[in-house]
This record gives C-alpha cells, sequence and structure tokens, in this order.
C-alpha cells in the first residue's frame, strides 16, 4: 500500500496538489497530519476516488471534526497499525519519546507525527525497551509549505508490502521524485 503524508501545508493547497497530480494513479491514500484541514477537505472534493485520513492540527479548527478530521487516528494495513497525531500535544520538538511510549500503548507499530516542520525518521529495534516491545518506525515527512531546517519543502511516501516497510521523502518541485 502507497501513501503519501503530508503536514503542515497552512493554507497553501498548491503543493499537495501538484504531488497528487504526479502520484494519485500509484497512491492508496493519503494522511495528513495536521494544520491543513481546509486543504484536506478541498483536495478530497478533487480527487473523491482517493481515500484521505486527516488529523487536528494546534492551527485547525476545531470545527473540521465535523468532516471527520480528529485529534489522531489508528489505522491497520496489513500486519502494521498506524498511528497518526500532529504531536503537539506529545512535544515532538523536545523528542519523540512521549509519542512512541503512548503509540506503543494504542499497539501500533508505526508512527506519524507533524508539527515541527522538519523531516525525520526514528527507527527502534525489536525490544529496544520495555515500552516498546516490537520494532517502531516514527516518522515525520516534514512541512509541504514552510520547511524549519533550510530545505526545500517535503512530504512523505509510506509504502507497505508483505516484504516492508519503506519511508522516503520527496522534496516538493524535485523532478526526481519519483516513487
Amino acid at each position: 500500500m502507497k501513501l503519501l503524508v503530508f503536514s503542515d501545508s497552512h493554507g497553501r493547497t498548491e503543493p499537495m496538489a501538484s504531488i497528487l497530480a504526479a502520484h494519485a494513479d500509484t497512491a492508496d491514500a493519503v494522511l495528513h497530519l495536521g494544520d491543513g484541514a481546509a486543504e484536506v477537505l478541498t483536495l478530497r472534493a478533487r480527487y473523491p476516488g482517493l481515500p484521505f485520513y486527516a488529523v487536528m492540527g494546534n492551527c485547525d479548527s476545531a470545527s473540521y471534526s465535523d468532516f471527520g478530521i480528529t485529534d489522531d487516528r489508528l489505522l491497520t494495513v496489513g500486519d502494521h497499525t498506524l498511528y497518526f497525531c500532529h504531536g503537539d500535544r506529545f512535544g515532538v520538538g523536545g523528542g519523540t519519546a512521549a509519542l512512541a511510549a503512548y503509540a506503543a500503548y494504542r499497539g501500533a507499530d508505526i508512527v506519524l507525527f507533524g508539527h515541527t516542520h522538519v523531516a525525520q525518521e526514528v527507527y527502534l529495534p525489536d525490544g529496544a525497551d520495555a515500552k516498546h516491545p516490537r520494532p517502531m518506525f516514527i516518522l515525520s515527512p516534514g512541512s509541504v509549505s514552510r520547511p524549519r531546517d533550510s530545505t526545500q519543502p517535503s512530504f512523505g511516501i509510506l509504502d507497505i508490502t508483505d516484504r516492508g516497510v519503506l519511508f522516503s521523502v520527496g522534496r516538493v518541485g524535485d523532478t526526481r521524485t519519483c516513487i
């Protein structure tokens, strides 16, 4: 299953629209990790056959809950359980330990978050500690509109197959991103 992962679009639909134009035929779903609920609704209308899953960010209005956009979500893909949220409630700017512990409690082995505007990949191997009894992937796609790490805006592609999990970070405007 190929998932396009966006976060922190902050009112900018265009970068996501261009990425979707390139990947909509091969993507199975789109995840948005917060601070972009309005953009999710716009793109969901443009791509009615593509499932969109979104969570609220600290800059999103609570009124988006009427459209199925919640604070956090669990999604099962094959043998994997994804937990995704914006991340602000777990203090991800200072690290991912609290987020990882909560996701493990919820039974997740893939954790996706936004809020930091910085792409990040962490892998906790099997039995890394008592709070994470099985391997865990912790991933942030960065920001599709306003990165904070002096790079181009970014997004994620999460590919989950029976052979494993692959997460790659694409840069907006980089024509070499063709996974």
